[in-house]
């Protein structure tokens, strides 16, 4: 009631406001009414006609302003009670004669029977279509849209469209007892847009056709001819669409009708000479029959079949409408094919038929309906009855379908351990493999054995366990404890399945119900090498916790930490040499580890194997040969070997260690040669230091000054060759180049202490002559001489 109530509120000031704003309208009112009426009485007179309707309202007020609805006597009869009325008094006010509107009437019949928006030109267009010649020339056409311009509006695009879409309802049709003057008969727009389609010069697009076709269909295009008794309309029809375009059935197959199919257009395609055989690009380009087949329409199917469509034409992958409609569980569809010749054991190239298919899916009522109909026999290259009932049996376990296996079992000639050439699996392994315990169960208590193997060899255990059934692993253990030491075909127990999967909790289940821990397959794999190989980490280190042997050897003398180094797992490397694996020894043909990790280029791997120890040897370099991220990480590991050795001041075995590195710096490209020229620098100026040490200042001066000669301004060799010329005593010379290196480095106190502690030192004359102190370093008094461990002896890094 309040919804009412607020919308006559807005009714009535709509029309409060239009008279207002109009004289016209006010002037009629007043002169006609008289002055005992009032402007309010006719407001809620409108308001109680109109029933909410703005566009009642609107369009009486357009008729009183144009003076053409005239009030008599304060009555208001004379006010249409209906929408239907005032377009009728409209169209009676502009067209008097039937003839006047003959000649607007078919511009209203295309508009209305457009699938799409037209531009006034392309009306013309189609009004033109109707006739071979044409009869009204666009001046004269323009004249006659222009008097219907305000019914017949257009948009900001130009296109056209009926001012409200209540006149285009009602010139299509009228109510029970309205007038039916003025309707428009749209089949002549339908027959102006199928002729405009016929004269197209280029070729058709599909969809084109199909709008041409349903044109024609709309118009009833050639009904009432008179035809002899060997022919018929539709037969008219047909012959106009295969004269208009040479490839109808591409309309036929098209997307648009595919999946929106219309019943007559595509009968009427088919009659024109549509082939029901068509390939379609859908569904790896199968047939129509076979597309329509998988979306379960029923009508086409049957059209098609009507038409002698193939049923066992099939697409790319063998896979035909018995194969789809059986997977999508279209039982209808089904029938209907099968009474039309569908062949029950035709495969795809996979080997999968129809039964299989709907097996898979859990259609039982297709199970059902299949194996109750007559199969042929079958040739050499076909399926049998039983072969393809113990197939879908296969499908249906390793999906999960329980009722589909029931069924299945309650027939006489299914073999419940037979093997699937399909996926090389029986039931029972197929129901284990993915995990459904209530199915393994279920076979298990028709008889199932629990230790045939599938086609690999490979028992439901094995394919249990290495799929991570926990659940149907326990169920097969508890029914034979001693299944846990069968062996596959490659002599892998259950418990390598499940290291191969990484499933930690199913290879404690099997270590604790007696799965051996170390034994070896043929390839002399142990489950610590099958984990290794395929990167389980969790499953690595449970077998190295349960005490699996870590330098075990498979047939190619390779321990687990050389297969590690092929994954490159950094991870289970370090877990193997947590264990103890030992990192020295060689493989069948003496390579170690790390010589391994160098020729396959893993860096990580060896930056590993170094800081666990491993020892360098000719074969290490030899590995190593161009490969310069590889020899930067070696030299690096030298070169902090020799950092150690110094800090322990075993100065003979550190000089031994830069000398060996210095002579494993590559000569190589520009990309690394200033890496490795700097690398090579505090290789220099480590030794410079030992051989000080050592007492071989000569030698120390000497690999100072190879480090200046490329770089003059290096302030660690200035002070590197600054501290062998004072312990050779050339005081003057040290201080000298301890100057040069604090004119670098203007902030650097330890050698600005240096040079305080030389200066005392030397002789005032000498002082002047020889260097030149900052002004800063005056006051500085007996300060002590920089230490060795300012030196520099870190690495360089790669």
């Amino acid at each position: 009631m309040d919804m009412d109530e607020r919308l006559n509120k807005d009714m009535k000031t709509f029309i409060d406001n239009r008279i207002e704003k109009s004289k016209l309208i006010r002037g009629n009112i007043r002169s006609k009414v008289g002055e005992q009426e009032t402007l309010e009485t006719f407001t809620q007179f409108l308001v109680c006609r109109a029933k909410g309707c703005f566009l009642y309202s609107k369009l009486v007020l357009d008729l009183i302003e144009r003076g053409q609805l005239v009030l008599k006597s304060g009555s208001y009869k004379v006010i249409p009670r209906t929408l239907s009325e005032i377009f009728l008094l409209i169209f009676n006010l502009r067209f008097s004669t039937s003839l006047s509107y003959e000649k607007v009437s078919e511009i209203f019949a295309i508009c209305l029977s457009s699938l799409q928006s037209l531009s006034l030109a392309e009306v013309f267009k189609l009004y033109s279509s109707l006739s071979l010649y044409t009869q009204v020339d666009w001046a004269e056409f323009k004249k006659r849209y222009i008097s219907i311009q305000d019914l017949l509006v257009s948009r900001s695009d130009g296109s056209l469209m009926f001012f409200h879409p209540t006149l285009r309802d009602w010139l299509v049709k009228r109510r029970d007892g309205e007038s039916e003057r003025f309707l428009v008969d749209v089949r002549t727009g339908h027959a102006a847009i199928a002729f405009s389609i016929t004269r197209y010069k280029t070729v058709m697009r599909p969809e084109k056709i199909l709008t041409m076709v349903h044109h024609v269909l709309k118009a009833n295009l050639n009904k009432n001819t008179e035809l002899n008794n060997s022919l018929y309309y539709k037969d008219l029809q047909a012959v106009l669409i295969s004269l208009t375009t040479d490839d109808v059935s591409s309309a036929l197959g098209s997307s648009r009708n595919i999946y929106s199919p219309n019943l007559k257009v595509s009968k009427l395609l088919l009659l024109a000479g549509a082939s029901p055989d068509h390939i379609t690009e859908e569904l790896d380009q199968s047939p129509l029959l076979a597309v329509y087949s998988y979306l379960g329409i029923l009508d086409m199917v049957k059209l098609l079949l009507e038409y002698s469509a193939d049923t066992n034409q099939t697409n790319n992958r063998g896979q035909g409408s018995l194969f789809f409609a059986a997977q999508q569980g279209h039982c209808d569809v089904l029938e209907w094919l099968i009474d039309y010749g569908a062949q029950l054991n035709l495969v795809s190239k996979s080997g999968v038929c129809s039964l299989v298919a709907a097996a898979r899916e859990g259609h039982l009522k297709i199970v059902e309906l299949l194996l109750e109909k007559d199969w042929l026999e079958a040739p050499d290259h076909l399926l049998s009855k039983s072969e393809a009932a113990n197939q879908a049996m296969v499908a249906a376990a390793q999906f999960g379908h329980k009722h589909v296996c029931e069924y299945l079992l309650d027939l006489g000639y299914i073999q419940v351990d037979q093997i699937d050439n399909l996926t090389g699996l029986t039931c029972l392994a197929a129901a284990a493999a993915a995990g459904h315990k209530q199915l393994v169960h279920l076979f298990i208590k028709h008889g199932a054995r629990l230790r045939t193997a599938s086609i690999e060899g490979e028992t439901a255990l094995h394919l249990a366990a290495r799929n991570g059934c926990w659940d149907v692993v326990d169920l097969l253990v508890r029914h034979d404890v001693e299944l846990v030491q069968v062996q596959d075909i490659q002599g892998r127990t259950s418990v390598a399945a499940a290291a191969i999967g990484g499933h930690l909790g199913v290879v404690e289940l099997l270590l604790e119900r007696g799965g051996l821990l170390d034994h070896q397959d043929s390839q002399g794999y142990s489950p610590l090498h099958h984990a290794v190989l395929h990167c389980q980490v969790q499953v690595v280190r449970l077998l190295l916790d349960q005490g699996a042997g870590v330098d075990i050897k498979d047939n190619q003398g390779r321990s687990c930490l050389s297969l590690s180094v092929d994954t490159g797992d950094i991870q289970i490397i370090e877990i193997l040499l947590d264990f103890g694996a030992n990192m020295e020894v060689g493989d069948g043909l003496g390579v170690r580890p790390l010589e391994k990790a160098i020729s396959q280029d893993k860096p990580d791997a060896v930056s590993c194997f170094l800081r666990r120890g491993a020892k360098l040897g000719s074969g290490t370099w030899i590995s190593a040969e161009g490969k310069p991220e590889i020899q930067m990480i070696l030299i690096n590991k030298i070169l902090e070997d020799g950092n150690t050795l110094f800090r322990k001041n075993k100065l003979l075995e550190a000089s031994h260690r830069y000398k060996y590195a210095l002579r494993r710096i590559p000569r190589l490209d520009v990309e690394w040669a200033d890496t490795f020229l700097k690398l090579e620098s505090h290789l220099l100026l480590n030794l410079s230091r030992v051989e000080r040490r050592l007492g071989n200042l000569k030698e120390a001066e000497q690999l100072a000054q190879q480090v200046l000669e490329y770089d003059e301004e290096s302030v660690e060799a200035l002070v590197a060759k600054a501290k062998a010329c004072r312990a050779g005593g050339r005081k003057e010379e040290a201080l000298s180049l301890l100057s040069t290196a604090l004119n670098l480095v203007p902030t650097n106190r330890e050698i600005s202490r240096a040079i305080a502690k030389l200066r005392d030192e030397v002789e005032p004359e000498a002082l002047v002559q020889l260097v030149q102190l900052p002004p800063h370093l005056g006051s500085i008094q007996s300060i002590p001489y920089i230490d060795d461990s300012s030196t520099n002896c870190s690495s360089i890094g790669s």
